[in-house]
Order: structure tokens, then sequence, then C-alpha cells
């Protein structure tokens, strides 16, 4: 994983205690002394972030009648960031909650408390990146190195044929549409489309067989900063999802908490 450091490392602690909630069936529940995960939600129940709290993970299943009861069947991954209802039909298995990095949890005074520290800011460039265990990042920009930037995608020949007169040449005509990924960020992802043609001579001969076109073609697509408005910054990434640039003139600036327990 490459990175830039950008920023100093800053050592912090919170020493003052606030209350963590998330609102089940508008009710709000404190994480840390009213429930337990995994937690299970039925049909028609609701769920949303509280307090102090960044975002819930939860598993998906559909309820599927039997002759001996119920089966549940894994339909997906859920990251909960406002209010939800469980879809009819569906049962949602709550596993755990991504807390606000700048609180710290105490229940009482023989309690364990959650504190982030260690804070490292710095850059993210093309490739796959995760934190750490025990770790997680807070993204807070997208930069690009050039606007419009550029990311490139291969082209296959489309045609091979003879143009031309009393000499003629072999022609090589290369077409693209495409949509590509520019970045995914967790459970986000960011697209772009685009469409291009390349149509060159290769030379000269009788034939595609003794002058042969290339098979494939670089076609560098170009996009700007627009793409990625409706991303709504700070993004927070726990150390079970991954980001993944697809660019090289793609960066972001990020900022790494440590969680202490």
């Amino acid at each position: 994983m490459n990175r830039y450091t950008l920023l100093l490392i800053f050592l912090l602690s919170f020493t003052y205690t606030k209350a963590q909630n998330i609102v089940v069936n508008e009710n709000s529940v404190n994480i840390s002394e009213d429930i337990s995960f995994p937690y299970w939600l039925d049909s028609m129940s609701t769920i949303d972030v509280g307090s102090q709290v960044v975002s819930i993970s939860a598993l998906e299943f559909n309820i599927v009648p039997t002759n001996n009861g119920n089966n549940l069947i894994f339909v997906q991954t859920k990251n909960i960031t406002n209010h939800e209802t469980v879809p009819n039909g569906k049962t949602w298995k709550i596993v755990a909650v991504l807390l606000d990095s700048t609180f710290s949890n105490t229940t009482n005074s023989s309690a364990s408390s959650t504190t982030t520290t260690n804070l490292l800011g710095f850059s993210l460039g093309q490739g796959v990146h995760s934190p750490d265990t025990l770790k997680f990042w807070r993204v807070d920009a997208i930069n690009l190195k050039n606007d419009p930037a550029t990311y490139s995608k291969t082209g296959y020949l489309n045609t091979c044929g003879v143009v031309g007169g009393s000499y003629p040449y072999t022609k090589c005509y290369y077409s693209l549409e495409v949509t590509q990924t520019l970045l995914t960020i967790g459970d986000l992802t960011v697209n772009v489309s685009g469409s291009s043609s390349a149509d060159f001579h290769n030379g000269s001969g009788s034939n595609c067989q003794s002058n042969p076109c290339p098979e494939t073609y670089i076609f560098d697509q170009v996009f700007s900063n627009t793409e990625f408005e409706k991303l709504n910054f700070p993004i927070y990434i726990s150390s079970d999802k991954t980001i993944e640039i697809f660019s090289s003139d793609i960066v972001l600036s990020v900022v790494e908490f440590s969680i202490s327990q």
C-alpha cells in the first residue's frame, strides 16, 4: 500500500463522556448498556444511527417458509447511515456499529473505554487500499492531478480492411463504448461512460494478413471533478472495507484513526 504522508502524527485523548446510541423502532438504545451484537430485527422494524454513531453494519436475509418452519437466505450486506425500514419478508442481523471518532464511550468508572488516537494524514493513489485492524479512515476530499483527468481503456480491433487506389493500404478500425469504474469507496461506486474510435492506415500491403492490424488499441478516456459531485464528505471506511482507485490522476485525502480499547 503506497502512502505519502502529508500531516504530522497527532496524539489525542478524549476525557469527556458522551452517550453513543442507535434508534430501534423509534426508541433510543445505548450501544454499551442496552444492546449486544448480533441483534436481529423483524420485518417492518425501523433503525437509524443516533448520537455519535456514523453507520450500522447489517446482514439482510429473505425469510423463506418451509414445511418445518422458515429458512433464512442471505441477500446482501448493508451499511446503514440514516432511517431505514426492514422490508416485508426479510430480517436484518445487526452485527456492528462504526462510532464517531471524536468521542469516547465510558459507561461507568469500571467499564472499558474506546478512544481514537494517533491521527495520521496521507494521500491514496491508484490501487487497492484498506485500513488495518483497529484502524479506520476518514476520506475528506478527492483531488485530480490534471483536469480534465484521464484513465486508460483497451479497445479491440473492430475491422481490418484494404483502402486506397493504385497503392492499397491496410485499414485498422477500433471503437469503444464503455462504462468504466473510476473509484470505489466502501459501498460507494463512481462510474463514467464514454466512447472512442480510432481509424488509421497501418502501412502498405494488399491484405490484412501480410500487414496485420494490432489486436488492441489503448484509448485515453477523459473525466473531470463533476463525476464526484454526488459524494458527500467525509466518508468513513472501516477495516473490513476497501478503497480502489482506477486512475493515476485521482488522489484521495485521508485521515487514519487508531482505536484503543
